[in-house]
């Protein structure tokens, strides 16, 4: 196995710790064959099931010799009774990898592989799933668009999801902004969010 495809498969773990049924998009993000130089990441991660934000980050370094130096550390701040070994794997993003979970199927995403993503269009997915894009904007300093992303049978969720060009998918963890929304008394709540708040790679 070549060192591009070793890294890209640690990549794709690290986003297995950080995000539970993120693992999803392992396939749209990170899984690429890393193109060499020093990158770092680092995501602010929201849930309803937790009071305090988490960190996630992870750290791509090179070596004299070259090999790279690969870090990934999740934060977390959680009363005791929520303190247990599956805690790093499953309690991020409230996503959960039970067969009998209600949380928005994010699978229909990876249809769109290496595909550029444009502006204000409408990508029909499997399922009947929609992306409806909107405008340019950046975060962290990645360019990146806007899109809505739903699904017919979970009528009352959706996503806010910000995606970037595939050069910079492929070297990314995970999207610069997951936003899960639920419907609620007529208006949407946030019930997790994952948020690039930082990003290097030189």
């Amino acid at each position: 196995m070549s060192r591009n495809a070793k890294l890209g498969i640690i990549i794709g773990l690290s986003l297995t710790l950080a995000v539970g049924t993120g693992i999803v998009l392992a396939q749209l993000f990170g899984m690429g064959e890393y193109p060499g130089g020093h990158l770092k990441t680092v995501y602010q991660i929201l849930s309803e099931e937790s009071p305090n934000p988490a960190r996630f980050s992870l750290e791509i370094e090179p070596l004299a010799d070259g090999n790279y130096k690969i870090t990934s550390t999740t934060e977390a701040i959680e009363p005791q009774d929520q303190v247990e070994l599956g805690l790093f794997s499953l309690f991020f993003l409230g996503f959960s990898l039970r067969p009998e979970s209600e949380q928005l199927d994010l699978t229909p995403l990876l249809a769109l592989g290496e595909r550029e993503i444009e502006p204000n269009k409408s990508y029909v997915l499997e399922g009947g799933a929609r992306l409806v894009t909107q405008e340019r904007t950046e975060i962290a300093g990645v360019e990146v668009v806007m899109g809505i992303y739903t699904h017919p049978s979970y009528a009352d969720q959706r996503a806010l999801i910000a995606l970037p060009n595939v050069a910079t998918r492929k070297i990314l963890p995970f999207p610069p902004l997951l936003q899960v929304e639920k419907q609620e008394g007529g208006q949407y709540k946030t019930t997790a969010k994952v948020e690039l708040t930082e990003f290097l790679h030189e």
